[in-house]
Order: structure tokens, then sequence, then C-alpha cells
């Protein structure tokens, strides 16, 4: 089968040397020419932070049960991390075949990797937040056993945003509105995570709206794991775990099928 792990195992592991110093080169070229250079993937989530503090503490004065004022930022930032590693990760696997025409074209370098490779380049801005937010729960003396548990989570939420990767990218050559598609979920699915809110504040229908959306698997046991020092809540975990293992080999499945029609298209 051309999606067993081993097949997927055995591709990276020849490609390894060049997937890994692409990789930097990708990592170093994304922030390329600008001031800060590199420490943008840290000072993004910062001004993400700083904006939701601004517009739910400032100008709405939210005011969370059970939380105070920093409390409330450590759990708005959690949030906000799994976020921008989902929808970058999302984004940059999308139009990775694009942006890579020659390398598409070259059969010297696998065209699987190009997308898990632009997924890996777009979680490093969750990497480094994650680290920070670790640090965080550390200092307010909120970490726990649980928190050996992180890096499964972590792992389970890449592994999706990689075989997501790997469906999208093919599609967004033959098709391109796909990107301006991509623009309004991204959005949407800011809107409707719980980053701000506890989704245990959501009732009835309103539940619909966790699980429709598949950051909230991973976003609820950072949650656990980082702000209540808590296991992760199950079901979700569960659904996580699932949906990470069904997208990564299906997506690998699919761009294995539709990659002769990319080289013609791309």
């Amino acid at each position: 089968m051309l999606s067993t792990p081993a097949h997927i195992a055995t591709l990276i592991t020849r490609s390894r040397r060049v997937l890994i110093r692409t990789l930097y080169d990708d990592i170093r070229r994304k922030h390329a020419g600008s001031v800060f250079g590199m420490s943008w993937f840290v000072i993004m989530p910062l001004l993400f932070l700083g904006f939701y503090a601004a517009v739910y503490l400032v100008v709405y004065k939210v005011k969370p049960v059970n939380m105070s004022p920093v409390d409330y930022l450590h759990f708005i930032y959690i949030g906000l991390m799994a976020y921008l590693g989902f929808s970058e990760g999302m984004t940059a696997g999308a139009g990775s075949l694009i942006v890579n025409r020659a390398v598409v074209l070259n059969t010297v370098f696998p065209a699987e990797l190009l997308p898990l490779r632009a997924a890996l380049v777009g979680q490093m801005t969750f990497l480094l937040g994650l680290a920070l937010a670790i640090c965080w729960t550390l200092a307010t003396g909120k970490a726990s056993v649980w928190l050996m548990l992180l890096p499964l989570v972590v792992a389970m939420q890449i592994l999706f945003s990689i075989g997501l990767a790997w469906i999208l990218a093919p599609i967004y050559v033959v098709f391109r509105d796909l990107g301006q598609i991509l623009n309004f979920v991204v959005l949407a699915i800011l809107v409707i995570s719980p980053i701000a809110f506890r989704s245990t504040e959501l009732t009835g229908y309103q539940k619909i709206m966790l699980y429709i959306n598949p950051l909230y698997f991973y976003l609820a046991s950072y949650q656990s794991i980082l702000f209540d020092g808590t296991a992760p809540p199950l079901v979700p975990f569960l659904m996580g775990a699932v949906a990470c293992l069904v997208v990564f080999f299906i997506g690998f499945r699919f761009f294995v099928r539709v990659k002769p029609m990319v080289a013609e298209h791309v």
C-alpha cells in the first residue's frame, strides 16, 4: 500500500538530509529581508496576545469567572498558539506546490515532501510560542504530571496539518480559488474556537461548533494540560487522535494518486 507507515518513513528517511537542509532554508527565508528577521516568530504571537488583551480586557472589560486578568491572558495565549500553528500550517501547506513549481518538475526531490516541509515551517511560531506557554505554566505553579502528555498532543496536531497539506496542495494547483476559501476558513476557525472563552460555556446546538472544528480537538488538550493542570478531556482527545491518523494517511495516499496530474497543471 502506498500509504503505509513504512512507505512514508522510507520516503522521509531517504531524503532526510535534503529535507532538513531545505527546511532550515525555508525557515530563514520566511522573514528574510525584514528588520526583525526570525524574531517575528516570537513577535507575532505577542502581538496577537496584546490585541486580544486590549479587546477583551480593556474594550469589552470581560471578567472571566475564577480567573485573574493574568490568568485570562495565559488562557488566551495558549489558544492563540494552537490557532497560529494550525492556520499557518494549513495555508502554507496548501500553497506549497505553487510556490515551488521548479521543485515539483524536478524528479530529484520528492514532491510529497513539499507540503510536509511547508506544514512544518508553519509550526515554528506555534512551537516557539508553546515553549513560552510552558514556562508560563511552570511559573504559575499549574504544571502537573499531565505535562508529559503534551508532546503527544503536539505530534497529533502536526500530523493532522501535514495530512491536510497533502490534500489541499494538489487541489490548489488546479483550483486557485481555494486560496480565497482558505482565508475565510482560517478566519472562521479563529471566531468559533474557544480561545477567549471556555468551551463549557457553550450549550445545546452551540456545541456543534466545537466538533466541526478540528482545532478544538487539540486546543482542548492544551488548555487542560497547560492551564488547568488536568488530563485532556477524553472525547476531544480521542477524536483528535483518530482525526490526525486518518487525515495523515488518507492525505498521503491522495497526494500519491494525483501526483502525475499535479506536474501537468503546476
